[in-house]
């Protein structure tokens, strides 16, 4: 199987999720047989909630009043911060590598992002304990099995989607510290790579080495490009449920 990898050319968090959804769809109506990875980040705070995830009407505006943008992933989980973080998108055929069940498939992805975190210069782990859930809306404040830490604390979500035969995995690396407003909204417990290391080395030197690692499990030279026409002009026209509270239609909204 080989491997695409995707550039980022956005900052907003719902152009992301448009775009990650693009590259899903894409390869599903063009029964694509490579793997594709995009990494991104974003320079302006933001959320993302788990597809089924439950959200309160003060929680948003909440998010509105400290200017957070908001919007709902297609993979599931709780909420994710998103501020000069380190995201990952990767889209493959269940095949290959990819053949087994869920928890399988999840564990070679972790592993391969573990690694290249730790070939970047950072003590990450992956966690072999279930810590429960505290009742908070943050994805931080439980830990799961085959999930990556540091020092005991989770610094990287991920969770999975399926869908006609292919997955679609999406992942978040808390590695700058968290503005105060994105802390205040998630009541969050957790800490970043800047925190929990004395050298935090580049976002691009630690996303390469992520995608280096992941890109051991294909065959050849990975292909780097940017998203193709197809994808671009599907992204446009799902681009507007991501954005504002319109991306809640398809989740749960608490009164």
């Amino acid at each position: 199987m080989r491997l695409e990898r995707v550039r980022n050319s956005e900052d907003i968090i719902a152009c992301h999720m448009a775009n990650d959804e693009a590259l899903l769809e894409c390869a599903i109506k063009n029964k694509k047989a490579g793997a594709v990875i995009r990494f991104y980040s974003t320079v302006c705070p933001a959320l993302t909630v788990g597809r089924n995830q439950k959200i309160m009407h003060e929680f948003i505006k909440s998010c509105e009043y400290n200017k957070v943008q908001i919007t709902r992933r297609l993979t599931g989980g709780r909420a994710v911060p998103h501020f000069r973080e380190i995201t990952y998108c990767v889209v493959a055929p269940l095949k290959g590598v990819f053949s087994k069940g869920v928890v399988e498939s999840f564990m070679i992805i972790s592993e391969r992002l573990v690694r290249g975190i730790k070939s970047a210069g950072v003590t990450a782990d992956i966690s072999r304990v279930e810590r429960g859930e505290n009742g908070t809306v943050s994805c931080f404040d439980s830990v799961g099995r085959h999930e990556i830490t540091v020092e005991g604390h989770k610094v990287l979500g991920s969770a999975q989607f399926r869908k006609s035969g292919y997955l679609l995995q999406q992942g978040t690396l808390v590695y700058r510290k968290l503005p105060s407003e994105l802390e205040t909204i998630l009541n969050f417990k957790s800490v970043s790579i800047e925190e929990a290391t004395d050298r935090i080395p580049f976002w691009e030197e630690t996303a390469d080495k992520m995608f280096e690692s992941v890109a051991g499990l294909f065959d050849g030279i990975p292909d780097v490009r940017e998203l193709d026409e197809e994808e671009k002009t599907f992204s446009a026209n799902v681009l507007a449920k991501y954005a504002g509270l319109s991306s809640f239609n398809h989740g749960e909204l608490e009164k």
